[in-house]
């Protein structure tokens, strides 16, 4: 697809941006491996020693994790590691030119509010349905 058909379909509101668990790296957002290696220290172990325990299968070691602490504070870590910084934000040009694309949906597949704060940054109405 080449730019011109996107601004037309952007135009027309038949374009709904798909992002992925990438797009707000450079905000400083660490990856999933980063975020579930920074939980080994709380429990105890070694980070290396903790991933290798896992196999590198974050979903596990994110329920072993649940299951010595709570649910409520794994949702802890991961709102402390996934803290944007407003000035990054507001440099970002990614998130400058998806609020201005003013898209009616977004689809993304992770948990990312850095999409959100853009929205606020720059005065957008914005709805989230999470499922």
């Amino acid at each position: 697809m080449d730019i011109t058909t996107i601004k037309k379909l952007s135009n027309q509101k038949k374009l709904i941006p798909f992002l992925g668990a990438g797009f707000s790296l450079p905000l400083g957002l660490p990856s999933w491996e980063s975020l579930i290696r920074n939980l080994a220290p709380s429990l105890g172990w070694d980070p290396d020693v903790f991933m290798q325990s896992g196999n590198n299968n974050y979903l596990q070691l994110a329920e072993y994790y649940i299951s010595k602490k709570s649910k409520g504070e794994l949702r802890n870590e991961i709102s402390k590691g996934m803290a944007i910084d407003p000035l990054k934000l507001s440099a970002s040009l990614a998130h400058k030119y998806l609020v201005e694309l003013k898209p009616n949906s977004i689809y993304t597949t992770n948990y990312d509010e850095g999409i959100e704060q853009a929205f606020q940054l720059y005065g957008q109405k914005y709805n989230v349905i999470r499922n």
